[in-house]
């Protein structure tokens, strides 16, 4: 809910800068906890099971 506030908010502000490479990193993590949250792996696991 936040993530999709901050995101809206986001398009209408124009850049500030330069993005720092650990906001990336932070990004990417935060992105990695969603999915295991949501059982991606799972998922991928079950459609590699499918397949053979």
């Amino acid at each position: 809910m936040v993530a999709t506030l901050f995101a809206t908010i986001s398009l209408f502000l124009p850049p500030q800068g330069k993005i720092d490479a650990s906001v990336l990193m932070w990004c990417a993590q935060l992105l990695i906890l969603c999915a295991t949250f949501l059982g991606v792996e799972s998922y991928v696991n079950v459609i590699k099971n499918m397949r053979g």
